[in-house]
C-alpha cells in the first residue's frame, strides 16, 4: 500500500485550524500500523437468510457512537392518524409527552436534568437487497442502544380522580412495552358489612377497616410477578383503552391477596427508563433501557435487537407506527384506597377467584420541567 501524506490531507481539511501544517509529518506503512482510533459513525450491515426471520430482507443500520442528552416538551406525539386506521384512529396518541433525567414531580423539578440516548441510530429495512432492479425500503426506525431517563405523559385533574376520562396521556399506543411496577402502594379497606361497591371506592353497606398499604414489588412474591408484558395494537381511548391487565400479587400485613388488576393507560402519567445503579446522579453505560425505538414498516416486520446483533427475543412490529420499550417502570406511587369484601377476600386467601381491580388512579404528577409558574411550555 502507498504511503498516505497526511500532512497534505489534514491541511485540506483544516485549513483554519490553529495547529500549523508545517507541524504534520508523512506517516509510512510502519508508522501507521502503529496508530489507532475510533470513528464517530458505526454502520452495521445484517444480511437475509439464516437466523434472520424477515425471509428476503436485509438491514442497514448507522451507528453514532455519542450521547445525545435531551430535556423537551412535545404538545402532542400522534403518528399514522386516519388514513386505513379510520378517521380520528392513530397508531400513536400520546399528550403531553416531556422527556427528563429522572426528577421528581415537584416545582420546577426537570429543568436541570437531562433524557439520554446513548448510542443512537438510524435504520432501513430493505427488501430484495440484491436486486437493484426490486429492492425497495419496506420500513426506517430511529432508536438508541439505550435510553435513560423520565418520561411524563398527558395531564391530571388536582387530587383524586378515579374516571379515565378526566386524565389525558396514552390515548392509543401501537408497540410493545414491558411495565414493572415497583415500591407501588394501594390502601386497602375491608368491608366487613358487605361487599365493595362497584368501582370499589367504598362499601354497598357500612365503612371500611384500613388495612394497611399493599405494596407491589417486581418479582414478588414470585419470580415474574408484576411484570406486564404488554403489545398493543393501536388501541382507542373508548371500550379498547390500552390496560394493564395482569395477575398482581399484593401483601396486606399478614395477608397475602391476589388480584386482576386492570388499568387504563391514561392513569399512568410517569415511566422511567433505566435506573441509576450506581447512584450518582447521571447515566453510566449499562443503566438504561436497551433496544428502545421508533419505527414505520408497511409490513410486519422483526428487527434485529441493537444490544446483541441478532433476533433473539425481539418483538415484530407489525404494520404502520411501532414504538418498542423493552422496560419500563412504573414505580414510587400511592394509588387511591381500594375496597374489597370480606368474604370474597376469604375465599381468595383460601385459592378462590382473584380479588378484580381496575382503573385505580395512581396518583401520578408529570415532571414539571418548566421555570417558574408554568406547567407545560
Amino acid at each position: 500500500m502507498a504511503a498516505v501524506n497526511f500532512k497534505g490531507a489534514v491541511c485540506g481539511l483544516w485549513l483554519y485550524a490553529a495547529v500549523p501544517c508545517s507541524a504534520l509529518e508523512r506517516l509510512d506503512d510502519e508508522a501507521m500500523s502503529g496508530v489507532s482510533g475510533q470513528s464517530l459513525f458505526n454502520s452495521l450491515y445484517t444480511a437475509s437468510g439464516g437466523s434472520n426471520p424477515n425471509g428476503n430482507m436485509a438491514f442497514y443500520r448507522l451507528m453514532v457512537d455519542a450521547q445525545i442528552d435531551l430535556n423537551l416538551n412535545i404538545h402532542k406525539l400522534a403518528l399514522g392518524c386516519d388514513g386505513p386506521n379510520g378517521t380520528g384512529v392513530c397508531d400513536i396518541d400520546i399528550d403531553r409527552v416531556v422527556l427528563t433525567g429522572l426528577a421528581g414531580t415537584g416545582v420546577d423539578a426537570g429543568p436541570p436534568t437531562d433524557f439520554t440516548l446513548y448510542r443512537p441510530f438510524l435504520e432501513f429495512a430493505i427488501s430484495n437487497p440484491d436486486s437493484p432492479s426490486t429492492r425497495t425500503v419496506t420500513g426506517i426506525r430511529l432508536g438508541s442502544a439505550e435510553a435513560f431517563g423520565s418520561m411524563s405523559l398527558g395531564f391530571r385533574p388536582a387530587g383524586t380522580d378515579n374516571n379515565p376520562a378526566n386524565h389525558s396521556g396514552i390515548n392509543s399506543f401501537s408497540g410493545d412495552m414491558v411495565a414493572m411496577v415497583n415500591n407501588a402502594q394501594l390502601p386497602v379497606s375491608l368491608c366487613l358489612l358487605s361487599a365493595a361497591n362497584a368501582t370499589r371506592t367504598g362499601c354497598n353497606f357500612g365503612g371500611g377497616i384500613p388495612l394497611g398499604n399493599a405494596t407491589i414489588n417486581t418479582n414478588d412474591p414470585n419470580p415474574g410477578d408484576n411484570v406486564f408484558n404488554l403489545i398493543l395494537r393501536r388501541q382507542g381511548i373508548n371500550a379498547n383503552s390500552p390496560t394493564l391487565s395482569p395477575v398482581v400479587a399484593v401483601a396486606v400485613g399478614f395477608l397475602s391477596l391476589h388480584a386482576d388488576f386492570t388499568e387504563d393507560l391514561r392513569f399512568v402519567h410517569s415511566l422511567q427508563m433505566g435506573a441509576d445503579t450506581n447512584g450518582n446522579g447521571r447515566f453510566d453505560a449499562g443503566e438504561g433501557t436497551r433496544d428502545f425505538y421508533l419505527g414505520l414498516q408497511k409490513q410486519a416486520l422483526t428487527w434485529p435487537k441493537v444490544s446483541t446483533g441478532n433476533f433473539a427475543g425481539a418483538v415484530s412490529a407489525e404494520k404502520g407506527w411501532w414504538m418498542s420499550v423493552p422496560k419500563v417502570i412504573l414505580g414510587d406511587f400511592t394509588g387511591r384506597r381500594v375496597y374489597a369484601g370480606a368474604g370474597e377476600a376469604i375465599g381468595n386467601l383460601l385459592g378462590g377467584a382473584n380479588v378484580p381491580i381496575s382503573n385505580v388512579d395512581l396518583n401520578q404528577r408529570p415532571v414539571d420541567n418548566c421555570w417558574g409558574t408554568l406547567t407545560f411550555c
